[in-house]
């Protein structure tokens, strides 16, 4: 996840990379994200799972915490293809944690 642009109001823009293999938003891809901040420690984000060459036909809204510098999340995945959702958690940390970290 890259945070490109943060506004005054707390209106967060960037880009996002799935990290799960086998599923049809590929980890070298990237999708866009819009979000908000909520106060200095909450934060609401969604990414819709359609780029210029894919279409994943779902989106994902996470909300989350940041405490001591890593974000916890709880996330909705929703397939607007079906309507059949997931449910799961994610944790954030800014130094990237994988073995290659990708660039949008």
């Amino acid at each position: 996840m890259y945070i490109t642009q943060e506004s005054k109001k707390g209106r967060l823009t960037g880009d996002f990379a799935n990290g799960q293999a086998g599923w049809c938003a590929k980890p070298e891809q990237w999708f866009p994200l819009t979000g908000h901040m909520i106060g200095d420690n909450a934060l609401t984000f969604t990414v819709n799972w359609q780029n210029d060459s894919q279409d994943c036909q779902s989106y994902t809204v996470w909300d989350g915490e940041i405490k001591d510098g890593i974000l916890y999340t709880n996330w909705v995945l929703t397939s607007t293809n079906g309507g059949k959702t997931y449910h799961g958690e994610d944790t954030f940390y800014r130094e990237c944690k994988c073995r290659h970290c990708p660039t949008p």
